[in-house]
């Protein structure tokens, strides 16, 4: 199962990943990203991976699929709280140094 918790404070948006994003998540977690978070893309916003069990590549697809939205829209993506196996994938994909991983 997943799920998002958004928090906002002011000018900061962060997006709290819970769960497993797999293929069949994948999807959702766009559109909440697209209706909920990208039209915000003026305020700084952070993937909160802390609470994050899985990812898969549907799941790193879309994160791709956002950060490049989020570009085209003026905005930008930090992630931060990876867990040590979910970094690796990250490291070992290349996307480590896309992400602003804090």
């Amino acid at each position: 199962m997943f799920k998002t918790k958004i928090q906002e404070n002011g000018a900061e948006m962060t997006v709290v990943l819970i769960g497993e994003l797999d293929t069949a998540a994948s999807k959702s977690f766009t559109v909440t990203m697209e209706k909920e978070i990208l039209p915000c893309c003026g305020k700084a916003v952070t993937l909160d991976f802390s609470a994050l069990e899985f990812i898969s590549s549907s799941g790193l697809r879309q994160l791709l699929v956002i950060r490049k939205e989020a570009g085209r829209l003026g905005g930008s993506i930090r992630s931060t709280g990876m867990k040590e196996d979910i970094l690796e994938i990250f490291k070992l994909s290349g996307l480590d140094t896309m992400f602003g991983i804090q």
